[in-house]
């Protein structure tokens, strides 16, 4: 999982808040039989006020950092790997690391540019399983 997390840097809340957010999604994966093999976060925001953790950041989407940062750790092939997100900043993401992007919360649809859109990240499930 990779994420842009950029509350703290903006001074909306604690990190301690945003590690127990973290902590409780991992729980309820958990409880759905879901395991992450590893979580990656960009605390910091380009327009961030907190020191350290705003202005540019290598780590941040859509740049493709934590990707690499996860191929490298786990030993993913990325031209078979994939990325859901929410954003087109998570497509402009996938596509620079090479990386096959879904967009959901969106109409199933194939756009002309060949972006898969799923409604939901069961349905994205569903693509990448019947994927080759």
């Amino acid at each position: 999982m990779i994420s842009n997390q950029g509350a703290y840097a903006k001074g909306k809340t604690t990190l301690r808040a945003l590690w127990l957010a973290h902590e409780r999604f991992v729980a309820l994966l958990a409880e759905q039989g879901v395991r992450l093999d590893g979580c990656h976060y960009s605390w910091g925001h380009p327009d961030g006020t907190a020191a350290h953790f705003s202005g540019p950041a290598l780590d941040r989407k859509p740049g493709p950092y934590k990707i690499f940062v996860a191929a490298a750790r786990l030993d993913l092939d990325l031209g078979r790997s994939w990325m859901v997100g929410d954003r087109e900043t998570d497509v402009e993401c996938a596509r620079a690391a090479g990386v096959r992007p879904i967009l959901i919360g969106n109409e199933p649809d194939t756009r002309p540019d060949g972006l898969i859109c799923a409604s939901g990240l069961t349905q994205a499930a569903e693509v990448i399983l019947r994927a080759p």
